[in-house]
């Protein structure tokens, strides 16, 4: 990337819940990107996705369920940058 070498890096976790990630890894030089001061960053369980909570959403793909019926998703959570769902198929 831009003349430097980095790697992809990719992994999940979980077992019956599955979290997937990805990250562009590349060197680290302090000296050319020094680390920010440390300070307080707000909770991000909160405000912009407060109206995702309890929210029913409707899924279609034929291909992943096998049929053109709907599925059904209820978001229950959002915290630290990820949604926790409840889903079902109709």
């Amino acid at each position: 990337m831009g003349g430097v070498t980095a790697m992809e890096m990719q992994m999940m976790t979980g077992a019956m819940v599955l979290v997937t990630h990805w990250a562009s890894m590349m060197p680290y030089d302090p000296d050319t990107f020094p680390l920010p001061l440390p300070r307080v960053v707000p909770s991000n369980a909160a405000r912009p996705w407060a109206w995702t909570q309890s929210t029913p959403w409707r899924l279609f793909s034929p291909s992943l369920f096998g049929t053109a019926a709907p599925g059904r998703l209820v978001i229950t959570d959002y915290r630290s940058g990820y949604f926790g769902a409840a889903a079902s198929a109709r």
